[in-house]
């Protein structure tokens, strides 16, 4: 799944990447002001958390998100 899910829902191509606290995220442009870090294990969450992929999977299952 890793970041194709992310890869999947947006049209803005990859920007840049970027390394925090050890992990490289890939950066999605959303609209203006929004961006979106994601990357191997996970996607950057609030506060500069890893929310890993797993975690990700359980809530789109729990909320029936394709």
């Amino acid at each position: 799944m890793k970041t194709k899910l992310v890869k999947e829902s947006l049209d803005e191509p990859i920007n840049e990447t970027i390394k925090m606290k050890g992990h490289d995220y890939d950066v999605f442009k959303i609209g203006n002001l929004s961006n979106i870090f994601a990357g191997r294990e996970g996607i950057l969450g609030k506060d500069g958390e890893l929310i890993s992929w797993d975690i990700i999977k359980q809530l789109m299952q729990k909320f029936n998100v394709r």
